[in-house]
């Protein structure tokens, strides 16, 4: 049996699990100023929406990736979202997910929204501490890091982003692949 829809309780009793992430994608203000599940990030739902995303409403596979990653949520783990309006945009955070290669069986609902959460349970107000998932890969702040994409557009972002969490040494290589295509560089795909 699959639990797409999970109770407060059954969230309380994994949450020091350190592969169980637990994601807030109510409003910013929501998160800091009512109080959150403790332990839980904030992806706010304009975070990953898009009118100009890869398909429909998607916010396109690198912002994705690097809302998860900052957030530190890591390919592999298990993630429980909730909103306060009974689980609609929890909904659409994961199957968000899952349209980005996440595990569907590890993705679920709180049951309940929020307010399940907060009538039985403590809550809190500071954010935790995240390590972004781009740590767990060993790309560290201590390491080089050198971009690209198609076009370099995407990279000045994450370039930005990067030197905002402490890496201190990042390149980028400007022309990206639409120049090393055209000078007929080596692809290789896996």
């Amino acid at each position: 049996m699959r639990d797409t829809f999970v109770s407060a309780d059954w969230l309380a009793a994994r949450l020091d699990d350190p592969g169980v992430r637990v994601v807030d994608v109510r409003d910013a203000w929501e998160y800091d100023g009512i109080g959150h599940v403790p332990g839980a990030v904030s992806i706010p739902f304009d975070a990953f929406r898009s009118s100009a995303g890869d398909a429909g409403m998607l916010p396109g596979a690198d912002r994705w990736t690097e809302l998860l990653s900052n957030a530190g949520v890591a390919p592999d783990d298990e993630i429980v979202a909730y909103d306060d309006e009974h689980g609609v945009f929890a909904a659409r955070f994961l199957v968000t997910t899952g349209l980005y290669g996440h595990d569907p069986g590890k993705l679920h609902v709180l049951d309940g929204d929020y307010s399940s959460w907060s009538r039985e349970h403590e809550t809190e107000r500071d954010a935790p501490a995240t390590t972004p998932a781009l740590a767990e890969a060993g790309i560290g702040p201590d390491r080089t890091v050198l971009l690209y994409c198609n076009t370099a557009r995407r990279i000045s972002h994450t370039y930005l982003a990067l030197r905002h969490l402490g890496y201190e040494d990042v390149l980028f290589y400007e022309g990206s692949l639409s120049e090393w295509e055209e000078r007929d560089g080596e692809i290789v795909s896996e």
